[in-house]
């Protein structure tokens, strides 16, 4: 006999069903297609972004350093504000390029996230909300970390906090930071009282361009947060959410030894940010860079542990490269009487123990040069003194 209307209803009822799971798998690799599309625009975007925007804000940093080291009171703060918001600046359109390539490159150090959180509530109070900020941390907690980032996922999350606050009403909108050592893991609690987060909302928090902001936010800040965190071997997660508020919880591994090269360093030698003393013998540098205000700019900065020699002239840097004994070479990438490499090339001919010091800087993200060293534009001072003090 024939199957009967009922087998046959139960039939077109499974395959209805599987059909409409395609669909959802089909839309659910869609949005994901799209996203992903769209976080390689914004990468393309920003990479392009980060390649103009890089001098500027090298010349920037540099000038603005010179000034925190030579003012003092308020002047001093206000400048050491403004020198952090071009860092964090920098950090994030460079970010955003290096996610689209696949990875973010983390500049280590031993620090105390309890500092770092202190630090990330005293910029999150300066965006203006009538939200309170309290960091509660008793004790260190160390951390081998890049700091710079860290406190970039701490002032979001707080920002996030006191927007949550500012929504709901709360009569009293408040943010604590808790910070403590947990185990191995270095932990940073971030807690609001704000109305909680929709159901919908706690499945797709840290998706990229997923917002509950509307028009006011990216949907990057999470997504951008949770990827920094997870970089640096810990993870971010929302911990609870409800009508009396939410948590939000940064894990990360609490502080190791410094890399090898570090710790077989020279006991004392000079750093960057300490003057040197007469009778010092100070390294010497070369910049090569088509930006004048550039070239003036890190002569300014890098004169105190140095002595600098500049010129915006490529083919007048190989003469005074070939020709002076430099401790260090640094030449921009893209000049356009002459490229970088091009530099190095005629540099060889000429002296090839001066083109071994030679070291690239650029404002795009991803350049390799094999045996060579390239560094970002702006440069780090961390990174200066790696490079006079530590070698390669």
């Amino acid at each position: 006999r024939g199957p009967s209307d009922e087998e046959v209803s139960i039939r077109h009822a499974e395959l209805l069903c599987r059909a409409a799971v395609a669909a959802i798998r089909n839309v659910q690799l869609l949005t994901s297609m799209l996203a992903n599309e769209k976080l390689a625009v914004l990468g393309r975007l920003s990479a392009e972004v980060t390649h103009e925007m890089s001098n500027p804000l090298a010349f920037v940093l540099a000038n603005l350093r010179v000034l925190e080291h030579d003012l003092e009171g308020e002047a001093k703060e206000a400048v050491a504000e403004s020198r952090a918001g071009a860092e964090r600046l920098e950090r994030i359109v460079r970010d955003l390029s290096s996610l689209a390539r696949g990875g973010i490159r983390m500049d280590l150090e031993d620090l105390d996230l309890a500092e770092v959180a202190r630090s990330a509530a005293r910029l999150a109070r300066s965006r203006g909300h009538h939200a309170t900020v309290e960091v509660d941390a008793r004790d260190q907690v160390p951390i081998y970390a890049d700091g710079g980032r860290i406190e970039q996922v701490l002032v979001n999350l707080i920002v996030n906090g006191m927007d949550a606050c500012t929504q709901h009403g709360a009569e009293s909108p408040h943010v604590v930071v808790r910070v403590r050592a947990v185990g191995e893991l270095a932990v940073a609690e971030v807690s609001d009282n704000g109305g909680g987060l929709p159901a919908e909302a706690r499945r797709h928090l840290f998706e990229a361009f997923y917002t509950t902001k509307g028009t006011g936010g990216t949907g990057l800040g999470l997504y951008l947060s949770k990827s920094l965190a997870q970089a640096q071997g810990g993870d971010l997660e929302l911990d609870s959410t409800g009508p009396s508020g939410t948590t939000f919880t940064v894990t990360l591994p609490l502080t190791r030894e410094r890399a090898e090269r570090r710790s077989s360093a020279p006991a004392h030698p000079i750093s960057v940010g300490e003057e040197l003393a007469p009778g010092d013998h100070p390294p010497r540098i070369l910049v090569v860079d088509d930006e004048r205000s550039l070239v003036r700019a890190l002569t300014r900065w890098l004169r105190r542990w140095a002595e600098v020699t500049g010129t915006t002239d490529p083919f007048e840097g190989v003469e005074l490269a070939a020709e002076g004994d430099f401790t260090l070479i640094l030449c921009d990438l893209n000049m356009p009487r002459m490229l970088g490499t091009d530099f190095l090339t005629a540099l060889s001919d000429r002296n090839p123990e001066a083109a071994s010091r030679v070291v690239i800087m650029t404002g795009s993200g991803g350049v390799d040069i094999p045996g060579v060293r390239v560094v970002s534009k702006p440069l780090q001072p961390q990174v200066i003194e790696e490079l006079l003090f530590y070698g390669d």
